[in-house]
């Protein structure tokens, strides 16, 4: 009998206490994680792409209020692909050529 009850008087480690933010079946810790992590998509982390597609998306944003000005069909669908296609896009080079491409595409048909 003391040998239970000088057991029962040691304490505990954190993760074993009830009632722990977490814990899931049989005192198991669950372990919470942002959902888009487990996706399978990976996220822009390269600084130099990150910001050339601001830069793209800030010239899109540019190209559709022109476009929706003069009613200019070629400036608006060139804004929206500008503004939307960096999502897409792995590699820099890439995303550098295309965005160029629609960028020049409506100042050719003007």
């Amino acid at each position: 009998m003391s040998k239970q009850k000088a057991d029962a008087a040691e304490p505990q480690p954190k993760d074993a206490q009830k009632g722990r933010k977490g814990e899931g079946e049989k005192g198991k810790i669950k372990y919470w994680r942002w959902r888009g992590v487990r996706s399978g998509y990976t996220a822009i982390v390269d600084a130099s792409q990150l910001f050339l597609s601001l830069f793209l998306s800030t010239i899109g944003i540019v190209y559709f209020m022109i476009g929706r000005k003069r009613s200019s069909m070629p400036f608006m669908f060139c804004g929206l692909a500008l503004m939307g296609f960096s999502y897409f896009m792995g590699s820099l080079w890439l995303s550098l050529l295309i965005g160029a491409i629609l960028t020049l595409i409506p100042l050719y048909f003007r």
